[in-house]
């Protein structure tokens, strides 16, 4: 039977979400060596009494890992509804101990010490730099003194080591046209534009993927290639069409990541996934707060 959608405008947004992000996956979805490094932490919670873990958003394959687990109650914040339930019907499990709190991840409408577990994954990605700090804070506050926080970190610097220009990108497609048609090895390629112009603001430690793609396209036109051959250069997939890509988001580097998680938590664990370039956008720090 067909899901009620209380609202057709969200119906169609929600559509949008699922096609997206199911033809995204990786990195956008954690790894599987990513959820064996989150199952180590709620594997120990796990064994408390009445645990508790709070969700960054509504990631399919977290929501996926807290379902093995009969004790844990799940809550999922997410200001998001559309995307909230696209991620709901690309997850593989479902959680009769699931439970969706619509609020603002800066402004957690939950008690002091509540949780044991929080976990977010890509999440301090989609929030401005300058709001990093009150989210920091604002996971200290729900999370229990003996709880831990499990944080999946964009990081630059694998693209800045390794940077292409726009030439060497057309060079690259005329070349091995087959390359772009793998996912990853397209998001890892267009990353490594970093250093073109307007693409990343160090200032604020923001990548402006509208800002990339337009001069890839730019670029490409000039170079003589059709639109169905620059189709090929969209972020996520062509029939989505360009603007899947006209968001920004904060790429920080490892010194920032690091400097600002400190001063509220204590980092226990870092892993990072290498089972392609592009996996080390993420790294995952586990850790817990500050005595």
């Amino acid at each position: 039977m067909k899901k009620k959608i209380d609202n057709p405008i969200w119906q169609k947004k929600e559509n949008w979400w699922f096609n997206v992000w199911k033809k995204a996956g990786l990195p956008f979805f954690p790894s599987q060596g990513e959820i064996k490094f989150y199952k180590k932490t709620v594997d120990k919670i796990a064994k408390r009494n009445n645990p508790k873990v709070l969700v960054l958003g509504a990631t399919p394959q977290i929501r996926d890992l807290l379902a093995e687990y009969r004790n844990i109650q799940v809550y999922l914040i997410d200001v998001n509804i559309p995307v909230y339930r696209a991620m709901t019907r690309l997850r593989k499990k479902k959680n009769p101990r699931e439970k969706l709190v619509v609020a603002d991840w800066l402004k957690m409408p939950f008690p002091d010490n509540f949780f044991d577990l929080v976990v977010g994954h890509g999440s301090f990605s989609v929030i401005k730099l300058k709001n990093h700090q009150k989210l920091y804070q604002n996971i200290k506050r729900v999370v229990k003194k003996d709880g831990y926080i499990l944080i999946g970190r964009c990081n630059v610097e694998i693209f800045l080591r390794n940077p292409i220009t726009l030439k060497q990108l057309i060079v690259k497609y005329k070349k091995d046209p087959d390359y772009f048609k793998n996912f990853q090895n397209r998001v890892y390629i267009l990353y490594r534009l970093i250093k073109e112009p307007g693409v990343y603001d160090r200032r604020i430690q923001g990548f402006r993927y509208h800002v990339l793609v337009k001069k890839a396209i730019d670029y490409a036109k000039k170079q003589g290639l059709s639109d169905k051959q620059i189709q090929d250069f969209y972020f996520i997939y062509p029939e989505l069409g360009p603007k899947a890509v006209y968001t920004d988001v904060d790429i920080e580097s490892i010194k920032k990541v690091k400097v600002m998680t400190k001063k509220h938590f204590v980092i226990k664990e870092v892993y990072q996934d290498d089972y392609h370039p592009i996996a080390k956008v993420f790294i995952d720090f586990l850790c817990q707060v500050k005595k």
